[in-house]
């Protein structure tokens, strides 16, 4: 409440002014400068840009719901999408079951499980067919396991399929069980949406000006903010996270990520495994402060997976932390060794509380973390790949576990150079290009 001798200032004019007299032009003009005053945005960020390195599309990993694009079962290697081979694509994008690659134009194709109307079209979900939006030009398309989101060049955000919770399916929004075709989101309309990212069943949407929207599913705090009991749907409404400032967003299954512009990082959601920060804390319901060695740097991106936190700086770097024991981390087991932290979940499972350098890397480009594993396309041109491998997803020919990268390869990849890369639930995508036509400066 504010203190009572304001209120009392704030009331006195009113009583003066008994008899209101026809403003002055002069005040006029001052009201009017103090009301476009108010509506002066300050923009913080540019909206992301769509990669404009064309190539073709690999994939590997499991093909139980088409989510290969290909016949057949799984691949341990990465083997070319034919039915994409004539079309140029700059990026990949993987969700739960499903895949998108997008055209330099902005058009996407979507394939995979189309349950919930997640591909965004009607037609044959096991071969890759276009998402029809009209004259609309997509920059940017992230996936959760069964929602979307993408942003045009001018800001705007569309979504489509639906949020999960622990009893199946939560809804789209308030109103709506599912939406099978790319929405306009018109709660943030008025809003430029310059970034975007997705959990398992939350969004994120950064705006111009440093803040963030986050609505979904959100048991597990990945909103950061309070789930009504009585009124649960009451999360498939937008809502602003408490923090300012912000220029990077990430997030894993059940956990959000926020880098502000004065670089540090912040977590909430999800912290069983202390991927968001090193705490007892089984959730943490908004945004805190994640400790960083000094050795990070300036931070440029940063993604999740199940359980872990991946974070790549300006050297082209990556640091990871949270859950260890099924080789998400990248790390050998002489740096996990002294730092290791029992789960109080089993014997077998345990944490890396602290962000560590993933070493023998080559400078990375693109990240991306699926549910226990990571891919890597690096400045080189050359691809690596951990992680936990039961699904093929990692491509290294086995069903073999990576703990540290591996660099991959195979006679269909060849020499190809891998520009972007997607990690899906059991699945990846990559996108290749001969290394002949490689930029000179590679």
């Amino acid at each position: 409440p504010m203190p009572a001798t304001k209120r009392h200032n704030n009331a006195t004019p009113e009583k003066a002014n008994t008899k209101r007299t026809r403003a002055s032009p002069a005040s006029d003009t001052e009201a009017a400068a103090k009301r476009a005053k108010k509506r002066v945005r300050t923009l913080l960020n540019k909206v992301a840009e769509r990669p404009t390195d064309a190539g073709r599309v690999f994939v590997c990993g499991t093909n139980d719901f088409g989510q290969l694009g290909i016949e057949g079962d799984e691949k341990s290697r990465p083997v070319p999408l034919k039915t994409l081979a004539d079309v140029d694509i700059v990026d990949v994008i993987c969700g739960g079951l499903h895949s998108f690659a997008m055209t330099p134009e902005g058009n996407l194709y979507s394939w995979g499980c189309a349950d919930e109307g997640v591909l965004g079209r009607e037609g044959n979900n096991e071969v890759p067919a276009k998402v029809d939006v009209g004259d609309v030009s997509f920059v940017k398309v992230v996936s959760g396991d069964c929602i979307n989101m993408a942003i045009t060049a001018e800001g705007k955000l569309y979504t489509w399929g639906t949020y999960r919770g622990t009893e199946g399916i939560f809804g789209f929004s308030p109103t709506l069980l599912n939406q099978r075709t790319p929405l306009l989101y018109s709660a943030l309309a008025k809003e430029i949406i310059v970034d975007i990212a997705t959990g398992t069943n939350h969004s994120l949407a950064l705006t111009a000006e440093g803040r963030i929207y986050a609505w979904g599913y959100g048991e597990q705090g990945q909103l950061g903010r309070r789930v009504s009991v009585r009124h649960p749907k009451d999360s498939l409404r937008c809502d602003l996270v408490g923090l300012k400032n912000v220029k990077l967003i990430g997030a894993g299954s059940y956990h959000s990520l926020a880098v502000t512009h004065d670089n540090k990082l912040y977590a909430w959601g999800l912290n069983n495994y202390r991927q968001c920060v090193d705490s007892d804390e089984n959730i943490i319901p908004s945004p805190t402060l994640v400790s960083l060695p000094e050795s990070v740097g300036t931070i440029v991106s940063v993604d999740a997976g199940e359980h872990f936190t991946l974070i790549v700086n300006e050297a082209g770097e990556v640091f990871t932390y949270g859950r260890g024991d099924a080789n998400q981390l990248g790390l050998s087991e002489e740096v996990m060794a002294p730092l290791k932290v029992k789960s109080e979940e089993s014997a077998f499972k345990f944490i890396i509380p602290v962000a560590t350098k993933v070493s023998d890397l080559p400078p990375v480009s693109h990240v991306s973390a699926g549910t226990e594993f990571v891919l890597i396309a690096c400045q080189n041109g050359q691809g690596y790949s951990w992680g936990f491998n039961s699904s093929n997803a990692i491509g290294n020919g086995s069903d073999d576990d990576e703990p540290v990268p591996k660099l991959l390869r195979g006679k269909n990849l060849g020499t190809n150079l891998i520009l972007r890369v997607a990690a899906g639930g059991q699945h990846s995508v990559f996108l290749t290009k001969p290394a002949a036509d490689a930029p000179a400066s590679a």
